[in-house]
């Protein structure tokens, strides 16, 4: 609202510096008319409840300082939800951008809250503000490093050990370059299992009908590798102990034949 207002001109209605002139000035019906308008831009951007509450109000200024009273927040309480915010956010299931996004907003919102001083003498010589604006840069990086997913643990250790230290910019685009790697390889890591279990599946079909079926046994349909697997292992342990009761037998009836 205030960069509404001040685009048009008009803060100063509201914040009260452009007082209400004499009855005898000339500036009178001016001032009453830029009032008006201001007026009505406040309680068209206000709620139904909140609007008629304050509707009876005859300057912009008495309804800009009854809402900021009774909605207003305190620099404190301002400073507070920002520094939280900044120091707690978190990635979570956002990609690279949008947690960047998220970031820029906490810091911005900080930075208009909780300014860091900066010199204003024009005898300084330390360049001190050059090394505010670089410090204030760091914590960002550090900041949105933190908040990134244990995943990217690898990736920000060689970030931390870069001489020199990139900036908030260079950051942001070795991430996005790591995200989009992450994403390709995932693909074709993914193609690639496709590949190996269709070929998998085949090999072990061909293998169990190479065997043959026994009387009396039948082949399953079966949907993954790991259940043809599994049933080759007991048509196989089936055949096995078939062969050896076979082999015992016979021996068996030969030492019965010999006299």
């Amino acid at each position: 609202m205030t960069v509404a207002l001040s685009a048009k001109q008009k803060l100063s209605l509201v914040d009260g510096s452009y007082k209400k002139p004499e009855a005898a000035s000339p500036l009178l019906p001016f001032w009453q008319r830029c009032n008006d308008m201001v007026i009505s831009w406040l309680l068209n951007s206000l709620h139904k409840n909140v609007r008629e509450s304050v509707l009876f109000h005859n300057t912009a200024s008495e309804i800009w300082n009854e809402l900021n009273e009774r909605y207003g927040q305190s620099n404190k309480a301002r400073l507070f939800q920002a520094q939280q915010a900044v120091s707690c956010m978190t990635q979570e299931d956002l990609d690279i951008a949008n947690f960047f996004s998220k970031a820029r907003k906490a810091w911005d919102e900080f930075a208009v809250v909780g300014a860091t001083p900066r010199c204003t003498c024009s005898k300084c010589e330390c360049q001190i503000n050059t090394k505010l604006q670089n410090y204030d840069q760091e914590q960002r990086i550090i900041q949105f490093l933190m908040g990134l997913n244990e995943s990217y643990t690898a990736v920000r250790g060689n970030i931390l050990m870069m001489t020199p230290f990139p900036n908030l910019s260079q950051v942001y685009s070795l991430l996005i370059q790591e995200e989009k790697q992450r994403q390709v390889k995932s693909k074709y890591d993914f193609q690639s299992e496709g590949l190996l279990f269709q070929q998998t599946q085949a090999m072990l079909r061909d293998l169990i009908l190479t065997e043959g079926l026994k009387e009396g046994e039948h082949l399953c349909f079966v949907t993954t590798a790991e259940e043809l697997v599994t049933q080759q292992i007991n048509a196989i342990s089936c055949m096995d102990i078939q062969a050896t009761y076979k082999e015992a037998e016979a021996e068996v009836s030969e030492e019965l034949i010999v006299p």
